[in-house]
């Protein structure tokens, strides 16, 4: 049965195969949405991509340190919110990435020592990316299981969540960052 009916209508099935989304690429355009329409609070996208999803608080940019990155991404930013999905699950961290060592070291310092503030930071600075916090979202085995209305609601209720709970500590914490370049 299954036969004849792929045959008889093999054109529509494989069109609809074809552009059927998949999980990882609508949680990435939610993401997106929600990280776009939160100009207001203060945070600036980054790089976009399907898989990695990255953005940074606007008060960091002219801070002296936030310029400081070197290929992380083509911003240049050293600090930026990554929301990182893969075949297993969805989850949001914060990174120092790769640049001016003495920056790393002042941002590692006041976010990682002498213990980690927030959930989730390394306990030792590394020479290229530092994760100071990490948030786990969803497995993916759930998310492919929601209606695209489910999904939506329930990421939003997540990042309503980091809006109002770990998005005021971090900044607080990025506050107190200090670093004088030596010129």
């Amino acid at each position: 049965l299954c036969r004849q009916i792929y045959q008889k209508h093999r054109q529509a099935l494989d069109l609809i195969f074809e552009h059927k989304p998949d999980s990882h690429s609508r949680l990435s355009e939610i993401i997106k949405s929600l990280i776009e329409a939160s100009a207001d609070s203060g945070i600036t996208p980054d790089r976009m991509g399907k898989w990695n999803v990255n953005f940074a608080l606007s008060e960091c940019d002219g801070s002296g340190w936030q310029e400081e990155g070197i290929g992380f991404t083509k911003s240049h930013r050293l600090f930026l919110f990554e929301f990182q999905i893969t075949a297993a699950s969805s989850s949001m961290y914060l990174y120092i990435g790769p640049g001016h060592p003495d920056a790393r070291q002042a941002l590692f310092s006041t976010f990682c020592e002498p213990k980690p503030k927030l959930t989730g930071g390394a306990s030792k600075i590394t020479k290229s990316y530092t994760r100071v916090f990490r948030r786990k979202w969803f497995r993916s085995d759930y998310t492919s299981d929601l209606e695209d209305e489910e999904l939506w609601a329930e990421t939003e209720k997540k990042w309503r969540a980091f809006l109002q709970d770990d998005l005021p500590k971090i900044r607080e914490i990025a506050s107190e960052v200090s670093w004088n370049p030596k010129g």
